[in-house]
């Protein structure tokens, strides 16, 4: 199985690199902060999007029709709108607006597998020493399984991870933290005070 970890300081490398480019840093910062499928941000309508008790939400549709709820928190949604003027398209929110929230230079709906390939594309040109001395390449699935990451890093359940993520199952979910959780749990650390490693001189 692929390498598919992405830590959040190696996501706050990647934004800073592109944080001149409105439509990549929007994108990735959007994957990032909500474990959105590609496919998930190409169908998203203005529609989808609404502000209730303070929050902005994203209605989605996922694998099996199953839909649910984004936050997307205020900053990113910012980002949206700036993306969204960049395009030349209008940012205010309207439950009867069934137009793409994202699209391309001539307006039109992204592909999911376009966009999926764009961001593959890009990211390998990127010239960041954590990018370009992976084992695997970048691809926009890496900032799913960083969103789940860094849930877990902030104290979440995994419960909660996982129905955010619009898994099925738990067990998706924890194959997605299986490296990090076997770092943590790794027996190793209990050696930290051990007289024999604190008997090697260095």
């Amino acid at each position: 199985m692929p390498n598919r970890d992405l830590n959040s300081k190696e996501v706050i490398e990647i934004l800073n690199y592109y944080k001149d480019h409105p439509i990549l840093y929007c994108m990735f910062s959007l994957l990032a902060t909500t474990g959105l499928r590609c496919r998930e941000v190409c169908t998203s309508k203005m529609s989808d999007l609404s502000f209730e008790k303070g929050d902005y939400w994203l209605t989605v549709t996922g694998k099996g029709d199953i839909k649910r709820d984004v936050l997307i928190h205020e900053n990113v949604f910012n980002l949206i709108c700036q993306f969204r003027m960049r395009r030349g398209l209008n940012t205010e929110l309207n439950n009867g607006d069934d137009s793409p929230i994202f699209t391309t230079n001539s307006g039109k709906a992204y592909n999911y597998k376009y966009l999926s390939n764009y961001i593959s594309r890009v990211l390998s040109k990127c010239e960041l020493p954590l990018v370009k001395y992976r084992n695997t390449p970048l691809t926009a699935h890496h900032f799913r399984h960083c969103y789940a990451i860094i849930s877990d890093e902030q104290g979440e359940s995994i419960y909660r991870i996982s129905k955010s993520l619009g898994h099925k199952s738990i067990q998706t979910t924890s194959i997605y933290l299986a490296k990090k959780l076997a770092r943590e749990q790794n027996a190793s650390h209990s050696w930290k005070n051990s007289t024999l490693l604190n008997s090697i001189n260095t």
